[in-house]
């Protein structure tokens, strides 16, 4: 039996450029709302020292992926990745193992992809300035597909750790784009054309009053009790959500504003219906939450193997 090749973080994101995964994740959006797809919701145990085990199955006729990945907020003072995980692509008829991926920098990349999606539907093609909330893998990795593919070049940091925000600024500085530490939320919110918050707060991070020409994404907030966005905020907004399905079940803010009847979840919108054009036009400005759904996962395997086999 040969052994599987298994890809380093480097090598895993060499086979997944921004741009073509971006477009990888609209075609599986499509499939999933055809009903093409196996992809079951996935399945979330909590781990007996405080993180998180997720387990994510997804397959089409060609390709079986499992991502096994755990997160562990406790890691950050151990001076560890708060995500880790394993990534698996099968041949989906044989059940035989094609590749290894390095599973933080698949959900990492594919997270980013969505959200550039996300941008796109709400009527961003550029922008120049961008706020980020964190100071984590997921921040970084935003960074550089903002950078890449909406031409950002000046950014904003902000964390609850001041050395993690200057940490993240110099080495955004040494890819050579203009990075600093941001002095206060409120008003860097109010004077960028983007604002990401990547983190696993319990506690809403995003500014109510962040004006309405800045494009706003939550990608971190996965399960109840943790929160990046208020309910003020989501009630101004037109809240555009990854899955409607992955949304009502690990949403933390979401959640917590539906149930305390401050927010209705009629008022979500399923990127999928965005982009095959089933919503109406947007009447109030849009913002767009994710947690993650294996489907992207799985299109980011197929670029990879695609990116492989043409290589």
């Amino acid at each position: 039996m040969s052994e599987i090749r298994t890809l380093d973080a480097a090598a895993t994101a060499d086979l997944l450029p921004f741009g073509p995964l971006t477009e990888a994740i609209a075609e599986v959006l499509a499939e999933a709302e055809a009903g093409t797809l196996f992809t079951p919701e996935r399945t979330a145990h909590a781990l007996p020292a405080g993180g998180r085990l997720l387990l994510m199955p997804a397959a089409d006729e060609r390709l079986l992926i499992v991502k096994v990945v755990t997160v562990v907020p406790d890691n950050r003072r151990r001076g560890l990745p708060t995500i880790q995980g394993d990534f698996l692509i099968k041949d989906a008829a044989t059940g035989a193992a094609l590749l290894a991926l390095d599973a933080a920098t698949v959900t990492t990349r594919r997270t980013a992809a969505l959200t550039l999606l996300g941008a796109r539907v709400s009527g961003v093609r550029r922008a120049a300035s961008a706020l980020l909330i964190g100071a984590g893998a997921q921040a970084r990795v935003h960074a550089e597909a903002f950078h890449d593919r909406l031409g950002v070049d000046r950014f904003l940091v902000a964390s609850r750790s001041a050395a993690g925000a200057e940490a993240l600024a110099a080495e955004l500085r040494s890819a050579g784009v203009e990075a600093h530490p941001a002095a206060d939320v409120r008003t860097a919110a109010a004077g960028v054309d983007v604002v990401l918050a990547a983190t696993t707060s319990t506690d809403p991070l995003v500014p109510a009053d962040v004006p309405d020409n800045v494009f706003v994404a939550a990608v971190g907030a996965f399960r109840r009790g943790m929160a990046e966005l208020p309910a003020e905020l989501l009630c101004r907004r037109e809240v555009v959500v990854d899955t409607l399905e992955g949304a009502r079940a690990e949403a933390g803010d979401l959640i917590a504003a539906a149930e305390a009847g401050a927010w209705d979840w009629r008022a979500a919108v399923p990127l999928g219906e965005l982009l095959s054009a089933l919503a109406p036009p947007a009447e109030r400005p849009r913002l767009f939450k994710s947690v993650g759904h294996a489907a992207f996962d799985l299109a980011a395997a197929r670029l990879a193997v695609r990116s492989g086999a043409q290589r």
